[in-house]
Order: C-alpha cells, then structure tokens, then sequence
C-alpha cells in the first residue's frame, strides 16, 4: 500500500504511513484544535490541514515542520498497533537528556517533558504516554550511568517523572497495564541502584514499593 500524505496547499507533502480517511482540520492560530470533519470530494488518504487567523481572513494552509508532522501523525495516524508514532517524540526526549557530548551542550529536562506534554496532548494513549516517560528515565540514567553523578535537579526531574508514573498506574487500577510496565520500572531501579548517590535510588524504591503494595 503507498504511503498517505500530510497535503496542504502550496506546502511540499509530508509522508505519513498509516492509511487515513480524507480529514479537515481547523487550528486556531494558537495552535489549539477546534474541530475537524470529514472533506467530500478531497484527495482521498490526505490529511488537510487549516489555520483561522484572528483577523478573521480566510483560513489558510499551515507550514508542515517536523514538529507539526510529528503531532498529526500521532493525532490522527496511529492505529494501535505500531510504534513509529513514538518515535519523533522519543528521539526528542533522548536529544534532550541523553547527550553524547555533554561538554558541548547542557541537559535540557524541560525540552525532554516538553516532548512528552505534547505527545499526550496529541494522542493522550495511557500505554504510549507511560511509554515516553519510561523513555525519559531510561535516557537519564544512561546518561548519568556514562558521565558520573550529576546535580540535585536532575535526580529531582527523574525522580519526579518516576513518581508520575507511579501516580499514573495507581489512578488506572489497570492490573494487566500494571503487569506491563512493573518490569520496566523495576529494570531501571536495579541499574542504578548502588550507582548514583543523592539518596536517589533509594526514593525510586520507595514509589515501586507503593506500587507493588497497591497490586499484589
């Protein structure tokens, strides 16, 4: 099957790989979606998108970044059953904390949950959001695993984004979404406990033990 495309007048298409219905989608200039509704008579797998200006002109074609692309595939384009949607999002969150060469470049945790702030707000999927932010602690601790102990904040920022997780699966009372991410939650755990000081692994055991206390 070919690939369907982003299309928007006078913009080059954006290759997008999950088949779609014929969309139109009306975005405020705020970048905030107002709604959307099938298109009769359009081209057919394409994905039509909008902007009102608050001038009130006609509404006209918005520029496709990769920003934008990333957005509306996982809005609109995933269907379930892959992963690909997660991708631009995760690569983003690994830019961010994972750093090659930390010398040339600082750690950016708000870049990294800015990622994840908005892959929510685009597709909001609980499995693929809980995901991200698994990702976004993984990241960190490959990367304090390589370079040593890092500052305060930065354990406060994975601590927190373990703690959400936590949060998260306590609020669903999912067993099997629980049984699905414990491992992973745990697998992070024993990679850095002993490793990292601050008393930072020590807090990551505590919210698994709540977890775990909730569950079993």
């Amino acid at each position: 099957m070919p690939s369907k495309q982003l299309v928007a007048n006078e913009f080059p298409p954006a290759n997008l790989i999950h088949n779609v219905d014929p969309t139109c989608v009306l975005v405020g200039e705020n970048g905030n979606e107002q709604y959307e509704e099938i298109m009769e008579g359009h081209q057919a797998g394409a994905v039509w998108i909008f902007f009102v200006p608050t001038s009130g002109a006609c509404p006209g074609p918005i520029p496709f970044n990769a920003e934008n692309t990333s957005f509306l595939h996982a809005r609109f384009l995933s269907d379930g059953t892959k992963k690909d949607h997660l991708t631009p999002y995760m690569t983003r969150v690994q830019r961010a904390i994972r750093l090659k060469q930390p010398w040339n470049q600082g750690v950016k945790l708000a870049e990294g949950r800015k990622a994840i702030s908005e892959f929510k707000k685009a597709n909001g999927n609980i499995c693929d959001t809980l995901t991200l932010m698994i990702y976004y602690v993984k990241c960190g601790h490959d990367f304090t695993l390589e370079f040593g102990d890092i500052d305060e904040g930065f354990y406060d920022s994975l601590c927190s984004m373990f703690s959400s997780i936590v949060q998260t699966l306590l609020k669903q009372q999912d067993q099997e979404l629980f049984a699905e991410f414990l491992p992973s939650l745990e697998a992070e755990l024993d990679r850095v406990d002993g490793q990292i000081g601050w008393g930072y692994p020590d807090e990551l055991s505590e919210y698994l033990t709540d977890l775990k206390d909730a569950f079993e």
